[in-house]
This record gives C-alpha cells, structure tokens and sequence, in this order.
C-alpha cells in the first residue's frame, strides 16, 4: 500500500489516510473504482524497469555468448564445424565468421542493452530522441531476424542443416521476438 494509508476492516473495507487530511479515502471493496493491482503492484514504471532489465539481461547474455566465440570457444558445438552447423547453418564447407564478426555483434548487442535500460529509466545516457530512434531500429531489426527464422525454413533454397533449423525454430527466433516485443511495450 502507498505510504501513510492503512487499510482498516470493519469500516466499510475502505482504505484510510493516517495524516491529517482526510480527502484521500478510497473505497476498495464492494465495487470501488479503484485500480488496486497498479496501486498495489508500483504501476507501470516498475514493469517497464522489470522489462527493460530483463531484456538487458537476455541481451548481455547474449553478448557473452559471442565474445565466447570470439575467442576461440565452441559452445554448443564441439569443434568449428559443429558450432557452425548449430548456431549459423549453410553447407558445411562455408567459412565461419571471424573474430571480428563477433566483435561486431558484441558491440551491437551492448548497444541494444543500453538502450533497453535507457527505455526503463534504469540507466540514462543517450538523448531521449535519439535512444527512442534506436530503440525502434533494434526492434525492427529484431523482428525481422525472429520472423525470417521461421520464413526461411520454408523455402528448400534457404535451408541449411537441420540441426540449425530446429535450433533457429525452437530457439533463436522466438527469442528474437520476444525480444522485439519487449522493446515496443518499452516504446509505450
């Protein structure tokens, strides 16, 4: 409950200032008005401070993924060959991307998590216009690469291994969405 209120049973379920001004008693029971989950809950504010921070922890994690791989790591695969097969598809004999590849997508997903947290109010650096500019960016391209995901798997000229298809369906594109979603409903 909101500082300085009590809720007192037996005087008609309402809810009691305990200052001196009296004016804001607000009925909570038998069909009040009042919206007593927001109140209760922290409102909006909190919920997208919630989502931004979980969306900043899904795309740090992600970040830590890549550097992983930038430095010479194969996890979920065993080998270059296998690591490829999981997390980018294509025949067997394309080269896998670079260290430098994975640097960018480090610096691209940080970036991402910034604005995330800026869309929180967590943490402020950028110019609100510029970060709202951003924000809508990485969702657009954030969608894009959740709904190709699930496009490319139905064109035989698209497909790659299948190792990667089922990863990309179950996995990837999901993520890529859910991701997107939580930057619009940060944008509200």
């Amino acid at each position: 409950m909101p500082a300085g209120k009590a809720f007192r049973p037996g005087y008609g379920d309402q809810q009691v200032n305990q200052g001196r001004d009296s004016s804001h008693v607000t009925s909570i029971g038998r069909g009040g008005y009042l919206p007593l989950l927001e109140q209760l809950s922290g409102g909006r504010q909190m919920w997208a401070e919630v989502l931004s921070v979980s969306n900043a922890a899904v795309l740090g994690s992600l970040a830590i993924i890549h550097l992983y791989w930038a430095v010479g790591g194969f996890w979920p695969g065993t080998d270059r060959v296998s690591l490829k097969a999981k997390v980018l598809g294509g025949p067997a004999t394309s080269p896998s991307p670079n260290p430098a590849a994975c640097m960018a997508v480090v610096a691209a997903l940080i970036f991402a998590c910034g604005i995330s947290l800026q869309l929180g109010m967590v943490w402020v650096w950028l110019p609100p216009g510029l970060a709202r500019l951003s924000a809508w960016a990485i969702t657009l391209a954030l969608f894009l690469r959740g709904s190709l995901g699930f496009v490319m798997a139905r064109f035989p000229f698209w497909r790659s291994s299948t190792e990667f298809n089922r990863l990309n369906q179950r996995v990837y594109s999901p993520l890529c969405l859910m991701l997107a979603i939580g930057f619009v409903v940060g944008l509200r």
